[in-house]
């Protein structure tokens, strides 16, 4: 098997530095064709990777426009894990700038993705954060992060990859961070795992107290997390079901930025762009000292709503996170439903699974339904929401 080690650095692309090429394989393949590039390094680097050969070892520039699809029409997920895959390590040696290493590893390798110790690694994911993920003169980095916490593993379903691919495209992040208990399970997640090779597993146990005060709900764990994770490493927190719909560079550039969800009511929590340390979550945390389990929006929606009325100075509030809300949201996924909704002035859309998890049955491709959410999966996948017209309607098989 051939192991190339790639330091993603400041230096330009004709001077990548490999470390320890050993001799290569003729087996090797660690990417598949159709792929964009998706490894991506940070500031004031080339979006680059390097792929393997039998005779050569080539680059490939990231910059792909973002039309450019992920995946052909007629995608399979059992079909886009291949030998051999790319998975990122943090580097931190001393001497050496921050930077991320991508090794080739095996598809079927025990270890999906690389797990971080939050003792020993979490001072070098921070060197890493600062070095390789911030555009110059912004605020928040182009980091990721989800939250999963559970009894057992899980399936990964097709909102949730589509949704991770959508981060890729288009918030396009030094590292996507999984913080949690567990990792997501079966097809879709190997074939995230061969398509995104920067994604990183940080454990972090369930939060089963706030300021003394009992936490049952899971959900309430994970609303006390993403506020926590948010804090300590600033960047961007989505929900499992949460799509970004175009570029979100115009939302690096605040403290913190969060989205109505009923408007003079409350604020949505299923995405937030965070600097570290900002002064705004750390209002909202602070009131989680009066938090009640039996309520249950009250401190994740609410609470930020009336935070965002008394400190507008600390926090910038957007209509385009989660337009059209729960209550407003079912013609966009019924066919012919929703027609000409303008849903390219959204930087993103919440799916609120929740509450129409029949519109994702076992066997539905949304990215093959003629809906508008069916476009705005085709939009993520292929790169508009016009593509891959002869599918449109046809349901079952390949997720």
């Amino acid at each position: 098997m051939t192991i190339w080690l790639h330091v993603l650095g400041d230096r330009p692309p004709e001077r990548r530095t490999l470390l320890r090429p050993l001799p290569p394989s003729s087996s090797s393949s660690s990417s598949s064709s159709f792929l964009p590039s998706l490894s991506v390094t940070g500031r004031s680097t080339p979006h680059t990777r390097i792929q393997t050969s039998p005779e050569t070892t080539s680059t490939t520039s990231f910059h792909d426009p973002l039309t450019k699809p992920f995946l052909p029409c007629q995608w399979q997920s059992r079909d886009i894990p291949k030998q051999y895959r790319s998975q990122a390590v943090l580097n931190c040696r001393a001497g050496k700038s921050p930077g991320i290493v991508f090794k080739e590893v095996p598809s079927n390798n025990a270890t999906p993705v690389t797990t971080l110790s939050p003792d020993d690694d979490a001072p070098c994911l921070k060197r890493v954060i600062r070095a390789r993920c911030y555009d110059v003169n912004t605020r928040v980095p182009r980091l990721a992060h989800y939250v999963w916490f559970g009894k057992e593993r899980r399936a990964m379903p097709l909102h949730f990859f589509v949704g991770v691919l959508s981060v890729v495209r288009f918030l396009r992040p030094c590292l996507i961070v999984f913080h949690g208990d567990l990792l997501p399970s079966g097809v879709l997640w190997q074939a995230l795992v061969q398509l995104v090779p920067a994604i990183l597993h940080l454990p972090t146990p369930r939060p089963r107290e706030v300021f003394g005060r009992v936490i049952k709900v899971p959900e309430h764990s994970a609303d006390v997390t993403r506020l926590r994770v948010l804090l300590e490493y600033g960047g961007v927190y989505l929900d499992t079901d949460q799509y970004l719909l175009r570029p979100v560079t115009d939302l690096l550039n605040d403290s913190t930025t969060i989205g109505i969800e009923r408007p003079g009511e409350n604020c949505g929590n299923g995405l937030i762009f965070s600097e570290p340390g900002s002064p705004f979550l750390r209002l909202w945390l602070e009131r989680y000292s009066t938090f009640n389990d039996t309520q249950w929006a009250e401190h994740s929606t609410v609470v930020p709503y009336r935070l965002s009325r008394e400190h507008p100075d600390l926090v910038r509030v957007v209509r385009s996170f989660f337009t059209p809300n729960y209550k407003h949201i079912e013609p966009l996924y019924r066919a012919g439903g929703g027609g000409g909704y303008p849903w390219d002035r959204l930087h993103a859309l919440h799916l609120y699974h929740r509450f129409y998890s029949s519109y994702f049955r076992t066997g539905v491709r949304m990215d093959r339904q003629g809906s508008v959410i069916g476009s705005m999966t085709r939009h993520i996948l292929f790169g508009s929401g016009d593509a891959c017209r002869e599918n449109r309607d046809v349901s079952g098989g390949g997720s």
